[in-house]
Formats: C-alpha cells, sequence, structure tokens
C-alpha cells in the first residue's frame, strides 16, 4: 500500500529514496496539514509521487525525480460530502520520467470545497501522459457520481514545463472544471511541451479561464 503518509503541522521530508513495483496503490508520499515540506526525494513506484490531500495550507515540495509514477498531484478530493481545503502549495524543480501525469489536480464531480494559490514551477518532462491538468471530473471507475460538486479551483499557475507528452493524443494541458463553478485564473508561463512522436500537441479547456495559452479565455 502507500508508503508514507503524513498528517500534521510543520513536518520536513527529504533524502529519501523510494523504490516499489509498477503498479497501484503505490503512493510514496501523501501530504496533508500545515507547512510542510518535502524536497530532494526520489520515487520509482507506479502511483502517487509526492501528493497534497486536504487539508493542506502552505505545503512546498522541490527537488523530486519521478519514474513511471502518476504524478505530482493534488487529491484525489473523494466521493460525496468530502470537502477539500487547499491554499498556499509551490512545487518546484520536478523531474518526471514515464509517467501518467506531470502535475494534475484531481477531485470526483461531486466534491465540495476550494483549491487556491497553487504554482507548479520547473517541470522537466519525458514520455508524461497528462503535463499539466486540472480535472474536475477525474473517476477511477465506470460508475461515476453526477457533477453536482461546488468545488473551486482558483489561482494555479503552470511555469517553465519543458519537455515530452507520451505522443498518444493527450493534451499537454487538460482543464476539465464544473459548469457554474468553473476555474479561474489559470495562468501558464514559459511552457514548452512537444509530443515524443512528434506529433503536435493540443490543450483542452473546458469551462476555465485564464491566460498563456492559446484557446484559453481570459478571465
Amino acid at each position: 500500500m502507500f508508503h508514507l503518509t503524513v498528517i500534521g503541522n510543520n513536518n520536513e521530508v527529504s533524502h529519501v529514496n523510494v523504490n516499489a513495483d509498477v503498479i497501484g496503490e503505490t503512493d510514496a508520499f501523501d501530504m496533508s496539514g500545515d507547512n510542510n515540506y518535502v524536497h530532494d526525494v526520489v520515487v520509482t513506484n507506479g502511483d502517487e509521487c509526492v501528493t497534497v490531500k486536504t487539508p493542506t495550507k502552505n505545503f512546498r515540495a522541490e527537488n523530486i525525480v519521478c519514474h513511471y509514477t502518476a504524478g505530482c498531484n493534488m487529491g484525489s478530493f473523494g466521493n460525496g460530502a468530502n470537502t477539500a481545503s487547499i491554499s498556499g502549495v509551490y512545487y518546484k524543480n520536478v523531474t518526471m520520467y514515464n509517467s501518467e501525469a506531470g502535475a494534475q489536480i484531481k477531485t470526483y464531480p461531486n466534491n465540495l470545497g476550494s483549491v487556491t494559490n497553487v504554482t507548479y514551477d520547473g517541470f522537466k518532462l519525458v514520455d508524461v501522459d497528462y503535463p499539466m491538468s486540472v480535472n474536475l471530473y477525474w473517476c477511477p471507475h465506470s460508475n461515476c457520481p453526477s457533477a453536482t460538486g461546488t468545488l473551486t479551483v482558483s489561482d494555479v499557475t503552470f511555469k517553465n514545463f519543458q519537455g515530452t507528452e507520451n505522443g498518444n493524443s493527450r493534451p499537454a494541458a487538460l482543464i476539465d472544471c464544473i459548469p457554474n463553478h468553473r476555474c479561474t485564473n489559470i495562468n501558464f508561463q514559459n511552457v514548452a511541451v512537444t509530443a515524443s512522436n512528434g506529433a503536435a500537441t493540443h490543450d483542452s479547456f473546458t469551462n476555465a479561464c485564464g491566460s498563456g495559452r492559446s484557446g484559453l479565455p481570459k478571465c
């Protein structure tokens, strides 16, 4: 199952190497609480690398290397009346190899709460399925709940993203939010992500506004 779960405040995790089978349910670091810090870790597994769970405030992660992971994510925020409370998250200097996601916020479509003030800065990507993603319709099975959630996502920045999407025609940037609770101020700066097979990457924006990518309307 999961390797290290930290629940609490003012914790620091550093200089750890996690090597696991490339299968699901092998999260390396699941973090929740206030003022937590993860740095200088290396992960090889088949699930989350360094992931933020709720509630979290003022979290920082930097100098992270992830192999075959499901990404440095936020969530998933669960099914039903669970309320997410995330603010002040900063990722810096992350390298992803052959991973399902780079930086991803994911939640069931009936979740509540808010995610705000998030920055992903300095991601180097090698064959990553979803390089940049905010997916409020994420669901790991076919029987998913309806989109009755009121979760809001705001002030999220993806900057200094370089590298390759795995070439399976997935979008370099996927933003899929709930109608009437759209994602606001989603910003992209200095992004250069191409497909590993030479095909053009594309973006997919639904119920979102911000700046920095073609097709994303201004708020």
